[in-house]
């Protein structure tokens, strides 16, 4: 049999499988394939916690489904629901994300068919129909994923971001960028809200509870304005015993602002019933940052554009305006630690991003917690020496 190609990236596999016939058939194929690289876990919570590595660069996962038992659905999270993310090859017939790879039977000729298959094209939103979305919301298609934000001084954990993706039947996995403005076109906003926070809140309570973390939620522009969501999260908070001031407020914006002083009236709303308020992705781009700011927000999170070089004087100008009016500035997708300590030297006081922590379902938490307490936080870094010792995780974002 000819060698096959290496591709662009080297490729390195995780392999999770208890069945002698699959674990030998993967061994058979890598030793045929040039210059692949294969790891093995010892079960599905050590493939969960690899995966969950910042920095990790597995190219696929290898997993046959009753090996991993009910964290199978989390693997397949893990590995499909991201740009970049590893693909996915399932050893055996199992219904899974369109964008599965499958290797139908035990033989290295059906592994190395699923290692070399091109890629799955991205999904395409096209299809987004109001029916279709209301669909959505009632045959269960949203998921919830948490992502850790962090002090960028020591990188101590200090909150935990809500965010959701679609598994559609058919356009695979959907990404918030592309459902979420069909939702608020569609009128559907405090629906999709109320889905996703009645997942969420009592999915994640007790890690909030242990950890004292801050919870921070996701509210598409209509549903910030509502008048009728304070109530619901009120009702949320209440039944799981989380104060409101453990809870962030974050308003997505799909489309402008047209409505400021209503929006400063929603502000004071939240405000007033203890809730911390965010703006999100804000840039130079952002229409009206200035006068954004000036309402009262406590936070800022910086649109991801904002960590590359090319955009400094721009972050200068938006940090230093953000923390004359006391906000919190958190940056998103730092890239590199070059970046993430021009940010902090500009003034952001948290980041949240791939480099430090990847979204991932809420029973990843705990391994990521766990493993973050006993490598110390610089080991966070690619390339830095875990250190010893216990840190304990902060209340708020500071």
């Amino acid at each position: 049999m000819k060698p096959t190609p290496v591709p662009a990236q080297e490729p390195r596999l995780l392999l999770l499988s208890a069945d002698g016939h699959w674990s030998e058939a993967v061994r058979q194929a890598v030793r045929r394939l040039q210059g692949y690289r294969l790891e093995e876990a010892s079960s599905a919570e050590d493939a969960l916690t690899r995966l969950i590595v910042p920095g990790q660069t597995y190219t696929h996962l290898l997993v046959e489904p009753g090996s991993a038992g009910p964290l199978f659905e989390d693997l397949v999270a893990m590995t499909t629901e991201e740009s970049g993310s590893s693909a996915l090859v399932v050893l055996g017939p199992r219904d899974t994300p369109a964008s599965a790879v499958f290797a139908a039977t035990p033989h290295h000729e059906a592994v190395i068919e699923a290692l070399t298959a091109p890629p799955t094209p991205p999904a395409t939103s096209a299809a987004l129909t109001p029916p279709a979305l209301r669909a959505a919301l009632r045959e269960d298609m949203i998921r919830t994923r948490y992502q850790p934000i962090l002090r960028i001084d020591d990188l101590c954990p200090v909150g935990i971001e809500v965010l959701a993706r679609m598994h559609h039947p058919e356009l695979g996995i959907v990404s918030p960028d592309h459902f979420v403005p069909h939702f608020e076109a569609s009128g559907l906003a405090r629906r999709l809200t109320e889905t996703i926070l009645a997942r969420a809140m009592p999915e994640i309570a007790d890690i909030i509870h242990q950890t004292g973390l801050l919870i921070s939620v996701n509210l598409p522009l209509p549903a910030f304005l509502d008048m009728e969501t304070p109530a619901m999260l009120n009702g949320l908070c209440t039944r799981i015993g989380i104060p409101h001031a453990r809870v962030l407020v974050e308003l997505t914006e799909s489309f402008p602002v047209e409505d400021m002083p209503g929006l400063r009236v929603a502000a004071e709303r939240w405000r007033a019933q203890g809730y911390g308020t965010a703006l999100d992705d804000v840039g130079p781009l952002v229409p009206r940052w200035r006068e954004l700011i000036e309402l009262p927000f406590t936070v800022l999170k910086l649109d991801l554009s904002m960590t590359r070089p090319s955009q400094h004087a721009a972050a200068t100008e938006i940090i230093a305006a953000s923390r004359t009016r006391g906000l919190t500035v958190v940056a998103e997708g730092v890239s590199d630690e070059a970046n993430l300590r021009r940010l902090q030297a500009l003034g952001a006081q948290a980041v949240q991003s791939f480099l430090l922590a990847r979204p991932m379902p809420a029973r990843a938490l705990p391994l990521w917690l766990r493993m973050v307490h006993a490598s110390g936080h610089a080991g966070l870094l690619p390339g830095k020496t875990p250190s010893a010792g216990r840190q304990e995780t902060q209340s708020a974002i500071a």
